[in-house]
């Protein structure tokens, strides 16, 4: 298990870091449209789509990074 989670960050890079940006910016797009505030009102559903699918691919990194983080635990304990 330990080595699928390590390959899954060392291909994609990423940290959690950038999991929380994508995370929040789409859901701040997903909710600014749902609010009908500014520019954001006007959207296409085109674009709303990519702000759901980059809430999801925040929530993605962010679950891998967690599993790096339980398996680095459960490792350090043995």
């Amino acid at each position: 298990m330990e080595h699928f989670v390590s390959l899954l960050q060392s291909v994609l890079g990423l940290t959690a870091r950038q999991g929380w940006t994508w995370l929040v910016a789409g859901l701040s797009v997903l909710g600014l449209n749902s609010f009908g505030v500014g520019p954001f009102a006007k959207l296409d559903a085109g674009w709303v789509a990519v702000a759901g699918l980059a809430a999801v691919f925040g929530a993605a990194i962010l679950i891998v990074s967690l599993g790096a983080y339980l398996v680095g635990m459960a490792n350090s304990r043995c």
